[in-house]
């Protein structure tokens, strides 16, 4: 999408990943390219987080929190 920038990974003792979004309206969503995590096996999957940081122009203070990704295994 034109108001997203291309995602940059770098490698630290885990990864970042970062992307930059233009301008956005409240309330409205913007689509991003998706992001896959591969592991090697889905006996070996396990639930993990996300730690993430948002920088807005209205917030004087940035954001900070966690995404929780949970594996199910029924």
């Amino acid at each position: 999408p034109q108001n997203v920038s291309a995602h940059s990974i770098r490698k630290t003792r885990s990864y970042e990943v970062e992307f930059h979004l233009q301008r956005i309206k409240h309330k409205l969503q913007e689509p991003a390219d998706p992001l896959y995590i591969l592991v090697e096996s889905f006996e070996i999957a396990r639930s993990f987080k996300i730690d993430y940081r948002l920088l807005a122009a209205n917030i004087p203070s940035e954001v900070i929190g966690q995404l929780h990704v949970i594996i199910k295994k029924d």
